[in-house]
């Protein structure tokens, strides 16, 4: 407990700073799953009604034109087919403005992790490990080999895995593998 209280001094991060990130980081994921839903459910319900309201204005004039046995279809597509086109032009702008809000969004998403993965490397950085550092420092630089991203993985493996080490350290391994893994950094 004294080695783990010395660690957290030491990085000038506590465990509690550590967890409140990880909460908040769960909550724009949240935030963002729960607006993007609430987005195409939205538009799914506005779609399907003007589709809807469209086939009834297309078909209500034709009862007194077309033969009751017969359904003139061309007649049908020629009044709904304007309104149809309209509608997809709609949705195609409505869909490039989704998109490039997902590019803002990324975008923002990818500095967040970049600055989580600055933190939690500054968090592992000791003078007891210089292989470590070095690695780290090149994982932040974007300067790793192939070789050396096997390596840094494997000693943060180790540390994560070690019941010994600070629990800030241990935590700080497994946000930096996340971010490997995802490519992020």
């Amino acid at each position: 407990m004294l080695l783990s209280a010395e660690a957290a001094a030491a990085s000038s991060i506590s465990p509690f700073e550590i967890i409140s990130t990880l909460i908040a980081v769960l909550a724009v994921a949240t935030s963002v799953i729960a607006f993007l839903y609430s987005r195409r459910r939205d538009a799914d319900k506005d779609s399907a009604g003007r589709i809807q309201q469209m086939i009834r204005d297309g078909t209500a004039g034709l009862a007194g034109t077309v033969d009751k046995n017969t359904l003139n279809i061309t007649d049908l597509i020629q009044r709904t087919v304007p309104d149809l086109q309209k509608l997809l032009d709609k949705t195609a702008d409505r869909l490039d403005t989704v998109i490039s809000r997902t590019g803002v969004l990324e975008t923002k998403i990818d500095v967040f992790w970049k600055n989580v993965a600055f933190d939690a490397a500054r968090i592992l950085h000791s003078p007891h490990t210089p292989e470590l550092d070095v690695l780290l420092e090149k994982l932040g630089r974007d300067e790793l080999i192939p070789v050396e991203t096997a390596r840094l993985i494997e000693m943060l493996a180790e540390v994560s895995d070690d019941r010994s080490a600070p629990s800030g350290n241990r935590i700080a391994a497994v946000i930096i593998l996340r971010i490997i893994e995802l490519g992020m950094p």
